[in-house]
């Protein structure tokens, strides 16, 4: 597979070919970090890809922009969430915790199950 970039893991993931099995296998459990198309973040450990690519995140936290609430006070506001499914449609872009310092396809030490 070719190197996408940090956000290239949703992508992959999600890419019309199917993804490689190996690969999403040592992705389980390891920190993943999804964008929404509404703007939202959503940050869980990897649990699942089903047959449609929807993503399932555990321990899953919701970040949003609080934007300008009109006294001034910017910023962004974080909630749990717990167990989410991320369908395939409302995925932007996402990244693994450990492509920020690595090469894309470097695997980040997590043993397969």
């Amino acid at each position: 597979m070719s190197a996408g970039g940090p956000s290239g893991v949703v992508n992959k993931l999600t890419a019309r070919a199917a993804p490689d099995m190996q690969e999403v296998r040592q992705m389980l459990d390891s920190p993943l970090r999804v964008g929404l198309t509404d703007g939202r973040i959503i940050v869980g450990r990897f649990a699942c890809l089903d047959k449609q690519r929807n993503i399932l995140l555990t321990e899953a936290r919701e970040s949003r922009s609080n934007g300008d609430g009109g006294d001034g006070s910017s910023g962004r506001r974080e909630r749990h969430l717990g167990t989410v499914l991320v369908p395939r449609q409302w995925q932007r872009l996402g990244r693994s915790r450990c492509e920020a310092t690595r090469p894309l396809g470097h695997r980040c030490g997590h043993k397969q199950g």
